[in-house]
């Protein structure tokens, strides 16, 4: 609740209504007083203040136009804002009424839409956010309304001269500039107005409200011409000071929140048009390394071909260095092709659509290592259980086949090669997982190893092109999972992944 709430005075003689407006108003930090006519009303805020006033159109003992005037005649609320309350419909009553100083008239019925034209006036305490710039000379002026707006909860950097505030206002962001017209220093109140005014962007733009003792319509229009928001004429009003000031703070900031609005609206255009080139790009490249790829590997496969021909017809004659020529020829052309297959592999599996069905990972992980068996006979290889999962087949078989065949040779150094295949409690869920008692790896360099061409293990006895983990993560992340690993230097290494949904294609 709001430690400053409006006093809002009704009067009128129905107990019944007033009943029903205390209700509306009871959780709108208003506190509500009730007189029965206007001699009761009159004798209430002569002795208390009250924020708003709300009158019956006809009271017992006077009207409430009569009464409006006579409030009026009050000094201290010569400004406040009275209503009158009708319960017929009377469509040339507020042109009789505006006259006396009434504010605006409501019909009885419409209680909610009183109540929100109520909150839209201040409080006689209520407080303001904001930081102001107050320029004036006079040093008994300048204290007291400094005092006055610091009261109120504003931040107030005040000074004596527009030379000694310039420097300030470039430095600080004002809400609210406050300065007199006529000013003691080389420069006036109307110079530092234009200053500002001379200013870019919205710093140019702060709302400046003027001081000044004179009132005509040439310093009037002399003031709009350079820039002044708006002016108040001394010896200022309190209420007419706050009310104007609350004014200019609210429209600056609605029109700092509709250009953050448009600068975020703008940057979300950017981003979209930003991702939709580089999705365009990334298509536009995986193609182009799909069809570079299958180019170069009808001839890489001629010039194997020829080379091996070479080497059965003419072996009988080919000398020592010759036959290792063509050797090499033939295994840097292996490489390219590999090379060239993943690829062309890691483009497909950024394209090809998934054909999602129930899956057995155990199965397909039984169908790789029957495959793999015959390589490497002598590997002792561990099933534990592993889940059917929704997904693609052929994509699901080639993940288990890169990370069991990884971790069948990593681990072909150790004498007695272990691999484990099955599932762990990680975090409270169940993940997958192959493991290895291979050459391992440090957890330093973990962050490059499902890079695309990055390979942690340089050793040529280890032969590969630092494609197959970057398929294996967007294989993975195309079912919808994720994929980390967990390993030491020389003792083997750990790869974790996980399924959800599959992605659409």
């Amino acid at each position: 609740m709001s430690e400053f709430r409006r006093t809002v005075l009704l009067i009128d003689d129905s107990k019944t209504f007033q009943s029903l407006f205390r209700a509306e108003l009871a959780t709108a930090d208003c506190d509500v007083l009730c007189c029965n006519s206007g001699a009761q009303a009159l004798q209430l805020i002569g002795n208390q203040y009250v924020d708003f006033i709300c009158s019956s159109f006809y009271l017992p003992d006077i009207e409430g136009i009569e009464l409006c005037r006579q409030i009026r005649a009050l000094t201290k609320y010569a400004y406040k804002p009275v209503v009158l309350l009708t319960s017929i419909d009377a469509d040339d009553a507020l042109m009789q009424a505006l006259p006396a100083g009434v504010t605006e008239i409501f019909h009885k019925n419409d209680v909610a839409a009183l109540l929100a034209f109520i909150k839209r006036f201040p409080a006689r305490n209520a407080q303001l956010k904001g930081r102001v710039l107050y320029v004036e000379d006079s040093v008994a002026q300048r204290q007291a309304l400094t005092a006055l707006l610091e009261h109120r909860g504003l931040a107030v950097d005040a000074f004596s001269s527009a030379d000694a505030a310039w420097p300030h206002f470039q430095a600080q962001a004002y809400d609210v500039v406050l300065t007199d017209i006529v000013l003691d220093g080389s420069m006036s109140g109307l110079a530092f107005v234009n200053r500002i005014r001379r200013l870019p962007g919205a710093q140019g733009d702060t709302p400046i409200l003027a001081l000044t003792a004179f009132d005509d319509r040439t310093r009037r229009i002399e003031l709009f011409n350079l820039g002044v928001t708006d002016y108040i004429i001394k010896p200022i009003a309190e209420e007419e000071l706050f009310a104007r000031i609350s004014g200019l703070i609210g429209i600056r900031r609605l029109m700092a929140e509709i250009e953050l609005d448009r600068q975020r609206r703008q940057l979300e255009e950017q981003v979209a048009a930003r991702t939709a080139e580089l999705e365009r790009t990334n298509k536009e490249l995986q193609s182009f390394s799909y069809s570079v790829s299958h180019d170069l590997r009808t001839p890489l496969r001629a010039i194997a071909g020829f080379c091996q021909i070479i080497r059965n017809q003419e072996s009988a004659t080919l000398s020592d260095d010759g036959r290792k020529m063509f050797e090499r020829v033939l295994h840097n052309t292996q490489r390219m092709s590999e090379l060239i297959d993943s690829i062309l592999d890691y483009s497909r599996s950024g394209r090809q659509p998934l054909q999602a069905q129930r899956v057995d990972l155990g199965k397909i992980a039984h169908d790789v290592v029957d495959e793999l068996a015959a390589e490497h006979a002598h590997a002792h290889i561990e099933f534990g259980p592993l889940p059917t999962i929704e997904g693609d087949p052929v994509m699901l078989m080639r993940i288990l086949q890169n990370l069991i065949g990884n971790a069948l040779k990593f681990s072909a150094r150790n004498p007695s090669p272990v691999i484990a295949i099955g599932m762990a409690a990680v975090n409270g869920e169940q993940v997958c997982y192959v493991r290895d008692n291979g050459s391992g790896f440090d957890m330093r360099y973990a962050d490059k190893l499902f890079g695309l061409f990055q390979r942690l293990h340089k050793d040529s006895d280890y032969p590969g092109t630092g494609v197959g983990l970057a398929i294996t993560k967007r294989l993975v992340e195309r079912h919808g999972g994720s994929i980390w690993a967990e390993a030491k230097p020389d003792a083997g290494a750990t790869f974790f992944f996980t399924f959800g949904q599959p992605a659409s294609a």
